[in-house]
């Protein structure tokens, strides 16, 4: 007990040096650090060399900003499971809450169909990849290599950006994403995606849930009772709009989360609470079109904000 308490006062200490907690721009990280530490993720003292200098932070980390949220992602490693990107943490900025649950789910899984063998496979970004690259500057992920037979030749790009629709007095704000195939080969055929998709924090008992049955419904405390529901978008009575959230007015705090999808396409919306997780999943279930020449795939307009509840 004592190494622990001493481990989280230097965690402290240091991300603190690190981010310059005093600062509105930098203090997310600090609750996020904190956070990663309370829950597990950091856990040895030599975890926390790469913030004893200034400005650091462990070359595996991305860390993406939008004038509302602060996102930290992690490129891992693994002899068994290949490389692969998590999300570490996703926080309000304005309330220095974290809104992603302990436990991250792959903010993309895809299913192919083998057509040497007629098997449906799945593939997603958190393992199973010979190589990720990250270019800063475009905020483009590069996933090169599943690891399938034959998958040497599946490419997905993963690619951020903020919503051109959520600009205000304190620059852009919200990630929309944008997933792609750029390479796949003659054996597998591209059917269904689910991206993005994220588990949520409980917020406490305080939380509500909107989602789009028919003109939409708010559930109180989703994670304090059995709640599971499934929407086919779209539809007027099951599904109506493209869109869920989950906040707390009492904290000022939560997440939109949308597809910003103009052409309407088909689409399947699930909302699970976990209360033993203590965590909410949002997932959009795309069908992607089958043209019998081709194995790409693309799709757009997924998009996370922050939201109050007006």
């Amino acid at each position: 007990m004592k190494r622990i308490i001493l481990l989280f006062v230097e965690l402290f200490l240091t991300a603190s040096i690190s981010f310059s907690v005093g600062t509105k721009q930098n203090s997310w990280k600090n609750v996020a650090l904190n956070d990663l530490f309370m829950s597990g993720k950091i856990t040895a003292g030599e975890e926390l060399e790469p913030f004893k200098n200034v400005g650091n932070i462990p070359s595996n980390w991305i860390i993406i900003e939008r004038s509302d949220l602060g996102i930290i992602l992690e490129k891992t490693e693994d002899d068994n499971l290949g490389k692969g990107l998590r999300l570490l943490s996703l926080v309000d900025k304005h309330t220095n809450t974290i809104l992603s649950a302990k436990e991250s789910i792959p903010i993309f899984s895809v299913e192919l169909l083998d057509k040497m063998n007629g098997r449906i496979v799945t593939i997603h970004s958190e393992g199973g990849w010979q190589r990720i690259d990250y270019d800063k500057e475009s905020e483009l992920f590069m996933f090169m290599g599943a690891d399938l037979p034959e998958g040497n030749k599946l490419c997905i790009n993963l690619q951020t950006s903020s919503d051109p629709s959520g600009k205000n007095e304190e620059g852009k704000r919200g990630i929309n994403w944008h997933w792609a195939a750029r390479q796949g080969g003659d054996r597998y055929e591209f059917r269904k995606l689910k991206c993005p998709q994220i588990s949520l924090r409980n917020l406490g008992p305080t939380m509500n849930v909107f989602y789009p049955y028919a003109s939409g419904v708010v559930t109180e405390d989703p994670c304090g009772k059995i709640f599971r529901w499934s929407g086919n978008y779209p539809s007027g009575w099951t599904s109506s709009m493209q869109w869920t959230a989950i906040y707390d007015e009492s904290q000022k705090t939560g997440l939109y989360v949308a597809m910003h999808d103009p052409d309407g396409s088909v689409k399947d919306m699930h909302l699970t609470a976990d209360s033993t997780g203590n965590s909410l999943m949002i997932q959009f279930e795309h069908f992607l079109a089958l043209d019998g020449t081709t194995t790409a795939a693309e799709h757009d307009g997924g998009v996370w904000r922050t939201f109050k509840g007006d």
